[in-house]
């Protein structure tokens, strides 16, 4: 049987203990500084550990949308969409001539805390795209990324 025990564990832990909140609203949405803590499949062993501003830049019949960038990784950023408790966001990285593009999808648990429930790295090489790796992911927002714990591990993008 395949598990994601840690991070089963972490989001259904996150989902029991603020069950009685509301889920966000799209107006609080991804606006904002978040600490994201990424765990890896199969093992669910936590990856890397990013803090990544989002700006809103606009909405359109309940849609939000905006840009982001991580202030723990220069260079890497991409687009974000929200609406209701769901999100997506992607973007890349490039480092020592290698593109990495990432995503993730969740849902909001309330409006500081956030499940990312599919995340994954896939390097673009010249014979087409390879998965680094995939996962899910822990959010909470902090007051401001200049704050926050730095990103651990030699390669951040290889970790999550």
């Amino acid at each position: 049987m395949f598990t994601r025990p840690i991070a089963i564990v972490t989001v259904a832990w996150l989902a029991a203990f603020f069950g009685a909140a509301q889920p966000a609203s799209a107006g609080s949405g991804l606006a904002a500084s978040w600490l994201v803590t990424y765990y890896l499949d199969p093992t669910g062993s936590m990856g890397s550990v990013q803090c990544v501003n989002f700006g809103k830049t606009g909405e359109t019949d309940g849609v939000a949308r905006g840009l982001w960038h991580a202030l723990t990784l220069p260079g890497w950023k991409g687009e974000w969409v929200t609406k209701g408790e769901h999100f997506a966001w992607h973007g890349a990285y490039t480092a020592n001539g290698e593109t990495t593009v990432t995503y993730a999808t969740g849902d909001f648990i309330n409006r500081d805390q956030a499940a990312v429930t599919s995340s994954a790295s896939l390097k673009v090489t010249s014979s087409g795209v390879v998965t680094r790796n995939t996962g899910t992911a822990t959010m909470v927002q902090v007051a401001r990324c200049s704050e926050a714990p730095q990103h651990h591990g030699s390669d951040p993008m290889s970790e999550f």
